[in-house]
């Protein structure tokens, strides 16, 4: 690895980003990025780079992404036998004149032996981000899992903000079958916080025991999409999934939901919680100079700090209400000239800390920004300086 000095273009080894190094104290190198900001980094962290060189770590182009995406899809549902397969042609009898109707092939499914433990309907969702490489980012594959010998006629939709429901599928799931039935943008979670899973059981060509049709209301735990431990392995991907029972061996896996299940997000932000509850900032740590005294508050802004509950929240709910807080702190102390606030935001992508960047610009003119002390808080806090 090349020696790093100071007015070298570098990026970071282990994240995103990088810059040119404007100062080296001790073993910190501190790297001015895009922003005009000084981030103070490991020497260790940091890679010299030539101009031509990106800061876009395993760069490819939007061709190259979707190759490898169609792919990937490929590859999940290899085992999985089409829906719609093509109509043969017709059939023709001895005589030239006369012609059979059109008959479609018989499924693939139906030259498998049950399975015993198939007797049982077992159905599940699960959903896999499009690339692990990009996990809290990517959008989510969601796939529907029929794990029984019946083949069924489903529909899958979710419940809307007026109470009305909207299909996101429906159609034909055969026996031993895993379906893509749904692409999700992080940013649309929210949307498919409570939904509805209707399962008609059947066998073609075949007797077969009459089973009820099956209708489930049931609410994911949204928290869990952002959770890379709540993907794991399982039996239906080669892949780490996270996996929802819907209905194992004829047996329901959720009870039905109450309107008390689903709380809209402004109650949940607007709604006064528990002392227990409440999101209490760090004490307050005060420190005296010489020539004054200085007020020295600390304010962490992760979204568990702030919110008892993450679930059927999108990022972008998050982010408003964190910067909610942040505004309600800078606008309580903006009159108080020599205070320094000290806003824990966390590394992460550096959303957060850019919007809070953006608001001092625009909104609080007189206050200074700066990074807080690494040794106190490392990468992930800003501190604000009022003037």
């Amino acid at each position: 690895m090349a020696r790093v000095n100071i007015g070298d273009r570098v990026r970071y080894l282990n994240a995103q980003g990088g810059g040119i190094v404007r100062r080296i104290v001790g073993k910190v190198a501190y790297v001015e990025g895009d922003d005009g900001f000084e981030l103070p980094t490991p020497i260790r962290e940091c890679v010299v780079v030539s101009e031509g060189d990106t800061f876009i770590p395993a760069y490819r182009t939007p061709k190259e992404i979707k190759e490898e995406r169609d792919l990937k899809r490929q590859r999940r549902m290899e085992d999985t036998p089409p829906l719609s397969k093509p109509v043969p042609e017709a059939y023709s009898s001895h005589l030239p004149s006369v012609e059979m109707p059109e008959k479609p092939l018989p499924s693939p499914q139906s030259f498998l032996p049950e399975r015993p433990e198939g007797e049982q309907v077992s159905l599940y969702l699960a959903w896999l981000p499009e690339d692990f490489r990009s996990f809290g980012s990517s959008p989510l594959e969601c796939y529907f899992i029929n794990d029984s010998n019946y083949h069924g006629y489903y529909t899958l939709s979710a419940q809307q903000s007026n109470g009305f429901y909207k299909i996101i599928a429906t159609g034909l799931i055969e026996r031993d079958t895993k379906l893509l039935v749904d692409t999700i943008p992080l940013v649309e979670l929210n949307d498919r916080e409570r939904l509805h899973l209707s399962f008609l059981p059947y066998k073609p060509q075949k007797k077969y025991l009459h089973k009820e049709p099956i209708s489930l209301d049931f609410k994911p735990d949204g928290v869990k999409f952002f959770k890379r431990h709540c993907y794991g392995d399982n039996d239906f991907f080669d892949e780490d999934a996270l996996i929802l029972p819907l209905v194992e061996q004829d047996r329901p896996c959720h009870e039905p939901l109450t309107e008390a299940d689903v709380e809209p997000l402004t109650e949940a932000l607007m709604t006064p919680r528990k002392p227990k509850d409440i999101a209490r900032p760090k004490p307050t740590k005060e420190h005296k100079s010489k020539s004054n005294k200085k007020e020295l508050v600390e304010v962490d802004l992760h979204a568990h700090e702030l919110l008892p509950s993450l679930q059927g929240l999108s990022p972008k709910d998050i982010l408003e209400h964190q910067l909610s807080i942040f505004r309600k702190t800078m606008d309580q102390h903006r009159s108080q000239k020599g205070t320094e606030i000290v806003f824990i935001h966390g590394k992460g992508e550096g959303v957060l800390r850019k919007a809070i960047l953006d608001a001092l610009r625009r909104y609080y003119p007189k206050a200074s920004a700066q990074d807080a002390s690494f040794q106190e808080y490392g990468f992930g806090a800003t501190k604000v300086t009022i003037h």
